[in-house]
Order: structure tokens, then C-alpha cells, then sequence
């Protein structure tokens, strides 16, 4: 399990793996690969696809996304070695191991969304320096207006975190291993 100071709200490393008996043991009723169709909040039932009925006391929609490959946008140099993407503990996994092993490294996140912000963070306690750049005005639009941005925006800034916004990184230079490095 990824273990790595400053490193725990991303992907929940760290903590209690949450395995089907973990749900069991809870008295939650995980079911996985469901499609719900149809949801009567006044009755609180929802209906899957396959016709089966749920009834609940609490509903939480957690649905979940997928991880977006610089590769989908044809991105130059975005299959390096290192160039790492966060949604799976594995992910988590490989990207600690990748820290320790460049200790007082460069980094550069792509992305100013929560896992963006939250990696920066955990890169710079980390020792390393960090440049975040997002293609968006400000860090997590769809969630933080302008002025909220601002102040977290700052804060990053006073600690080290290089913010780069509007910017879209469109490709990376590797060497010899095939891995990015930094021109300096």
C-alpha cells in the first residue's frame, strides 16, 4: 500500500483497503456493475435494468470517472516512463515508489482538479519542486469560483507550487531511458 508523507486524500492511500467484507462488516450492501434505470426518490427505490428493486434509507450516487490519458489528445512524449496518471491504489503504488527513488525531483502535474491540487501538495512536502499547469482560468472551475481559486491558488503559490493556468501541455521531450526530463 502507497505510504508517503502528505499523500492520503488522493486515492485513500494509507488507509483501511475497502474490501467487499469491509462493506459486509458495515452493514452496507455493496453491488457493483448495476445499472439503475429508474430511481423513486419519495419512495426510495430504485429499479436496475435487470428489473431487480433496491430499497434504501440513504442514497449516495457515487459513479465514479475514468482517469484522461495525455494520449487521448495526442499529446508528444506522453507515453514516457514516467509519466504517471492517479485513480488506482496501483497508480498510488507506482507513483511513491517513483517519488522515493527521486528524492528533491521536478514535477510537473497536469491538471488543476482535486487530484491535481492534492498531488501538488503532496509532491512539495515532499521536497520536490512542482510546477501544476491546468488549460482552465483557475484551479477546479467547476467547483470554486474565481475569487475561492484566487485564495487557494496563493496558498500553493506561497508554498512553492509554480501555478501555470490557461496552458495546454502539448507534448514532453524524453532522453535516452525514455523518460521526460527537464531542461533547465
Amino acid at each position: 500500500t502507497a505510504r508517503l508523507p502528505g499523500f492520503h486524500v488522493c486515492v485513500g492511500s494509507g488507509g483501511e483497503r475497502l474490501l467487499p467484507e469491509w462493506y459486509t462488516d458495515k452493514g452496507i450492501s455493496l453491488i457493483l456493475s448495476t445499472e439503475i434505470v429508474k430511481a423513486d426518490l419519495a419512495s426510495k427505490t430504485l429499479m436496475s435494468a435487470a428489473g431487480e428493486t433496491f430499497k434504501y434509507q440513504k442514497l449516495i450516487i457515487a459513479t465514479g470517472s475514468s482517469v484522461i490519458r495525455l494520449t487521448d489528445f495526442g499529446t508528444e512524449g506522453a507515453d514516457a516512463k514516467n509519466i504517471f496518471y492517479l485513480r488506482e491504489i496501483d497508480d498510488a503504488d507506482e507513483l511513491v515508489k517513483a517519488i522515493n527513488s527521486k528524492k528533491n525531483g521536478k514535477a510537473v502535474v497536469v491538471g488543476g482538479g482535486y487530484i491535481g491540487l492534492e498531488l501538488s501538495a503532496a509532491l512539495r512536502i515532499n521536497n520536490f519542486d512542482v510546477s501544476m499547469v491546468f488549460p482552465e482560468p483557475w484551479c477546479m472551475p467547476r467547483l470554486f469560483t474565481a475569487g475561492i481559486a484566487a485564495f487557494y491558488e496563493g496558498y500553493y503559490t506561497n508554498k512553492g507550487v509554480n501555478i501555470i493556468k490557461g496552458t495546454v501541455a502539448v507534448g514532453f521531450g524524453s532522453n535516452d531511458n525514455g523518460e521526460v526530463s527537464s531542461q533547465s
